[in-house]
């Protein structure tokens, strides 16, 4: 079984949401969301196979010079944590009113939020990580991908997580 997160210590955390919002160029913003959440998904990667989640983050260093990447363990959990919350802020639940002067006709209801594939990916590897999913790796030599579930072999559609 892998090892447990260390406690979300505040260290010099890259914070997603301060960097995210600043980038004027769109090709620019495409490459940092996609880094970031190639980033995330091969930190927890690293975790449940018991290697260093530092390394996930190498991409920073290549691409973007000025961020680098994280110089301790505790700080590259504190880059994870915070990339997911960021992405899923829009997710969080919130109430609408809405009302004329007339009480009798105030409605009260849920906002349905907007949510794009990353944040619905982000939400994703969060249900893999709450559930504490084991991750297995392709027996294929020229696959070797990490995965939840085999599809493709079960009968009716089924996916399967064990006997593989």
């Amino acid at each position: 079984r892998a090892r447990k997160p260390p406690e979300n210590r505040r260290t010099t955390a890259l914070s997603f949401s301060q960097v995210r919002p600043k980038i004027a160029n769109p090709a620019v913003g495409f490459l940092l969301t996609h880094l970031v959440l190639r980033a995330v998904i091969a930190h927890w990667e690293a975790h449940m196979t018991e290697a260093d989640p530092i390394v996930a983050w190498s991409g920073f260093r290549d691409s973007f010079p000025g961020i680098g990447r994280p110089k301790s363990t505790e700080q590259a959990w504190a880059w994870w944590s915070d990339a997911i919350n960021a992405a899923l802020r829009p997710l969080h639940p919130r109430v609408q009113v809405t009302s004329d002067e007339d009480d009798a006709a105030r409605r009260f209801g849920i906002d349905q939020p907007s949510v794009g594939a990353y944040t619905a990916l982000m939400a994703q590897l969060v249900n893999l990580v709450v559930h504490e999913v084991p991750w297995q790796r392709c027996a294929n030599e020229k696959c070797g991908k990490a995965f939840v579930r085999q599809s493709g072999r079960a009968a009716a559609g089924q996916n399967r997580s064990t006997g593989l």
